[in-house]
């Protein structure tokens, strides 16, 4: 998780949050600096999805907001990566082939396999129609 500390003017606050929500990013505290219209926000975000973050920032702020990013500490997801229904509950929730959306931490495994050039299985098409074809004349 790295830790992050955004200064940025009230007028570009909202802007912030939404590009620290897009990264799945918790803000920790947002104080008004005294005497001005400055707000020193603090958060914390997983380093997979820091990269390109201050780049992200000043586009949508106009760069009226800069940020500094540091490692802060080490996390454990809460999710699994490669969970499938196996109980009789969850079956009749999900079904027997459940064509589930992958959860975060299926989602950076198979960035990182990628980025290694390691394989990652993609599915291209699941279900397809052949299209007629038609020819200009109308025949």
């Amino acid at each position: 998780i790295n830790a992050e500390y955004m200064g940025v003017r009230g007028d570009h606050c909202g802007k912030v949050y939404a590009a620290l929500q897009k990264r799945r990013a918790e803000v920790v505290d947002d104080v008004l600096r005294e005497g001005s219209d400055i707000h020193m926000v603090e958060g914390e975000m997983p380093v997979a999805e820091s990269f390109g973050f201050t780049d992200d920032l000043w586009t949508r702020t106009g760069g009226a907001a800069h940020a500094q990013l540091r490692f802060s500490h080490w996390q454990l997801l809460d999710e699994d990566p490669y969970w499938r229904p196996q109980t009789e509950e969850d079956q009749e929730e999900f079904g027997h082939d459940a064509k589930l959306p992958k959860n975060a931490a299926g989602l950076l495994i198979e960035r990182v396999q990628k980025q290694k050039g390691l394989f990652v299985k993609e599915v291209v098409l699941e279900e397809g129609e052949k299209m007629k074809r038609y020819s200009v004349m109308g025949t």
